[in-house]
């Protein structure tokens, strides 16, 4: 799986974007435990990784403690089975000790499966909100950008800085589909830097959004004011 693979999975997945600006770990791990198929900001950190590009090439060693506990929940987490409370050793916890997760078998349309291990609490210091945000689209190979919910802009993918210049979703231009997409989950403009895809991740306190850019090179010629397009998501 690829970086940018890796990261749209946690933002167009509603069972794992719901998780992923949380303050507490979340890991979506392969049957066999040997790779990362998604992590959020807290959960990358807790396991030593620079970024989610490096976690995402990593593979972990059959003699690895966590990679042992994964493949041993997979055998006893059966498909459609509710999520189970487990006491794992590592996952963010000080060493020697356990730390209370929950766990599911995730089914993907391609037959595929992930184990979803997500701390039931905090552990250390509290990553805040906005470096958390910052971090989903900072190795993006894609242009995204990462906003608060009142439209600041909280991080931007290297191949998103060009096209935003001093755009955030409280520009008049991108209010209305930043509000949409707050009230339904997802909706999309049209302005002057392209197509604007957004996505709300995150729960409660922890809601931002993601923005998703299809530059267009005839853009600026484009006088036409934008028409949001809302589209609910279950």
């Amino acid at each position: 799986m690829n970086n940018a693979e890796f990261q749209l999975r946690g933002v167009h997945d509603a069972r794992l974007a719901v998780h992923a600006t949380s303050a507490s770990p979340a890991w979506l791990w392969t049957p066999d435990g040997a790779r990362l198929l998604w992590a959020n900001p807290v959960g990358v950190a807790m396991l030593g990784a620079a970024d989610a590009e490096t976690l995402a090439a990593r593979t972990f060693s059959p003699a690895d403690q966590q990679r042992r506990q994964v493949a041993q929940l997979a055998a006893r987490l059966l498909p459609e089975m509710p999520p189970r409370l487990e006491r794992l050793r590592g996952f963010g916890a000080p060493l020697g000790s356990l730390v209370t997760c929950i766990c599911t078998r995730l089914p993907f349309a391609d037959g595929e499966n992930g184990i979803l291990i997500v701390a039931a609490a905090t552990m250390g210091r509290t990553m805040p909100l906005d470096e958390r945000l910052r971090r989903i689209v900072k190795t993006a190979t894609t242009p995204m950008a990462a906003f608060m919910q009142d439209g600041r802009l909280a991080g931007a993918s290297e191949t998103a800085r060009p096209l935003l210049g001093s755009h955030n979703l409280a520009n008049a231009d991108l209010a209305q589909a930043r509000d949409a997409a707050l009230t339904t989950g997802h909706a999309e403009t049209s302005i002057d830097i392209g197509h604007v895809a957004l996505q709300r991740i995150g729960s409660g306190s922890d809601i931002g959004l993601i923005a998703t850019i299809a530059p267009t090179a005839t853009a600026h010629d484009d006088a036409t004011p934008p028409k949001p397009i809302v589209t609910p998501r279950p």
